[in-house]
């Protein structure tokens, strides 16, 4: 049986508990595709040459549909088979249920 690398998305990644949810994938000893996506974007290169990971940086504002539309887009691109984990970081805050919310929202 042949296991692939697991593809993790991490919205959020540039600081805070983003960053330590990122930090974690990296020490850990699991092979992963990490994909990191912030508003602003920030180099990782350091834990990547320490740890041997496979990084992506998007600098993406994921509150923007078409931005998502074209990450997702990019993602197929390098050849990545969509996302297996998303840690969806980004801090927006609208006070309902995600089924009552627009694309807007």
């Amino acid at each position: 049986m042949h296991i692939t690398k697991k593809t993790v998305l991490i919205t959020g990644s540039s600081r805070g508990i983003g960053e330590s949810i990122l930090n974690l994938f990296f020490k850990n000893l699991i092979e992963y595709n990490i994909i990191c996506v912030s508003k602003t974007f920030k180099i990782y290169e350091l834990n990547f040459k320490k740890y041997n990971k496979q990084l992506f940086g998007f600098c993406v504002d994921v509150s923007n549909y078409f931005f998502v539309k074209m990450l997702s887009k990019k993602i197929t691109f390098l050849g990545l088979n969509g996302v297996d984990i998303l840690i969806n970081n980004a801090g927006i805050i609208r006070d309902n249920l995600i089924l009552k919310m627009s694309v807007e929202d």
